[in-house]
């Protein structure tokens, strides 16, 4: 397994991560806003719908599949590597 597919896969993980902590800050967003409308506050709602709105995010999870075998082929041979010690 070459160093350069490890670090593929690695950086396909972080950027889902990433896109995982984008939706966390997008919900708590959502939900803010919701609340403001329960209030009445339509306008601070809006203001926060258009927040999340103007920042669409989208993950192509296609190159997870491509990366995938790596990801289990280097943690199998960690895990190996550590029973034989």
């Amino acid at each position: 397994m070459k160093k350069e597919e490890i670090q593929a896969a690695i950086d396909v993980c972080n950027m889902w991560l990433k896109h995982i902590e984008q939706q966390a800050q997008h919900s708590i967003i959502m939900g803010k806003a919701a609340s403001l409308a329960r209030k009445g506050d339509m306008v601070g709602a809006r203001k926060l719908q258009s927040q999340v709105n103007s920042q669409p995010v989208v993950f192509d999870g296609a190159n997870f599949e491509d990366v995938m075998p790596t990801i289990l082929s280097a943690l199998d041979a960690q895990l190996k590597e550590e029973t034989e010690k």
